[in-house]
């Protein structure tokens, strides 16, 4: 069984907490996501889809969050002591370029999520992490919305 150090990733403390409740038999699922936005084809090299995820990296770095830990989480659960982990990965497109029908739907569904939330999460992250101003923000999130809106191939994964 797993015991919480105080330096652990807050994220080792919850498995845990739920490894120490279970009883045999019974079971966790955790789900999250991995920070791994990319474009199938490498097009956003370069551009403001680029330029956001290495500024949004960069300030959380800054702030202290780290946003890759969620491909730990298997090893996390294993060490800790529960059997049978698995993980299933899966990807979600933004941009209309799926030619699959579900996709598509998935899609629309991500891409309207990504733009709901993009302003309250690039403000917080880039102006308390990396100092911009909120106008810059602001002006930057104008090319950002372009990139999400455009046909480009990018997957969150």
């Amino acid at each position: 069984m797993g015991e919480c150090s105080a330096h652990a990733p807050t994220h080792v403390k919850v498995f845990e907490s739920a490894f120490n409740f279970l009883r045999a038999g019974d079971w966790f699922e955790m789900q999250d996501f991995a920070f791994l936005f990319r474009c199938v084809d490498d097009t956003k090299k370069g551009t403001a889809f680029g330029r956001w995820l290495t500024s949004i990296q960069a300030g959380c770095v800054k702030l202290g969050k780290d946003l890759g830990r969620a491909p730990l989480y298997h090893q996390y659960m294993s060490d800790i002591g529960f059997v049978d982990v698995q993980q299933k990965l899966l990807a979600w497109p933004i941009g209309s370029w799926p030619k699959d029908e579900k996709m598509k739907v998935l899609d629309a569904w991500y891409k309207e999520d990504v733009l709901a939330g993009l302003q309250g999460t690039s403000m917080a992250i880039l102006t308390r992490g990396l100092g911009m101003t909120a106008e810059e923000v602001e002006v930057f999130l104008v090319e950002m919305r372009q990139a999400i809106n455009s046909k480009s191939c990018i997957v969150i994964s």
